[in-house]
Order: C-alpha cells, then structure tokens, then sequence
C-alpha cells in the first residue's frame, strides 16, 4: 500500500518502523510555510535518507500534480488545511493524528490549551480526515494525565508514544 506521509515533524517516521506497518511511504508532504524550520528541514533530512521524494505544499494550494499515486495519506502534527478535492484522492482513506480531544479542542495548539485550561488528562486521537479541521470520524482514541508540572514538550513525548501506541 502506497502512502502519502503529510507532516512537520520527523517523529512520523517512528510511526512506520515501530509499528511494522506493511506500508511504502512513497511521497512526504511538506508545509510551504514552515520549509526554513529545524523541525521540516529535519523531516526532509529523515526522507532523503530513506530515498523518499518530498512534496512541498504551497499555502491555501492543492497538492502538486506531480505526486507519485497513493492510496492513503496519513497526517501527522501538519499546520495546514487540506483541500477535500485532495483529501478525495486517497481511495482507502485518510488519517489524521490529533494531539487532543474532539470535538473539545479542536484545531491547533490543543496540548497547550488542555495546559493552561487545567485540564487533567490530554486527548490522542486517530480520525478520519474530512474538509472540517478535526471534525471527522474517530478511529482510536485515548488520554494521558497532566501533572500539574507538566510542561508542553513533555506532554507532547508522551502523547508521541501513546499516539504511535493506539495507531488504529
């Protein structure tokens, strides 16, 4: 199965290779306007050495014409809205991986704003991408306690391990 990788973090790759997912990630889809931060240029670094094209996608843009033909596009920790005629493409689906709770805390920063709004527990979710930001069906889900010291980035690893954990 063919898979179109869309992120801003290299920890995706993790995803693959620990859950021994029978995939080819032919293509890593890359924001425009984040390709100068560490975190892209690592991501980039991490597809080359696996001999992976990267796709660059352009703000409030489709996705290039020229991307090698995927069947599923999975999403994770990405900035950008995706077009549904691109969401169309995948014929077996998409996913999305979702630092938080839906429909709670939708939408970006959720780690941080579970944070500061004192929650208790921080939500991981796998749902199906759909033209609404985090709005689509949910296919796995857990939480992880805050402790009161928790800082973001530390919530964040956790959730990284907890999410590659419960990958549906």
């Amino acid at each position: 199965m063919n898979i179109h990788l869309i992120t801003t973090d290299s920890n995706c790759f993790d995803l693959f290779e620990r859950t021994h997912v029978g995939t080819n990630i032919n293509c890593v889809i890359v924001p425009e306007n984040r390709i100068k931060s560490e975190k892209v240029i690592n991501v980039i670094e991490h597809a080359e050495a696996r001999k992976i094209p990267v796709s660059i996608h352009q703000k409030n843009s489709y996705f290039a014409d020229s991307l090698p033909p995927a069947s599923v596009a999975i999403s994770w920790f990405y900035s950008q809205i995706i077009k549904p005629e691109d969401l169309a493409c995948y014929s077996t689906g998409n996913l999305n991986m979702h630092g938080g709770k839906i429909p709670e805390y939708r939408g970006r920063s959720a780690i941080q704003w579970s944070i500061i709004n004192g929650e208790s527990e921080l939500g991981i979710t796998w749902h199906k991408m759909v033209e609404k930001v985090d709005a689509g069906p949910i296919l796995a889900e857990d939480v992880i306690l805050i402790p009161p010291e928790a800082s973001a980035w530390k919530m964040r690893q956790i959730l990284i391990e907890k999410a590659i954990k419960i990958f549906p």
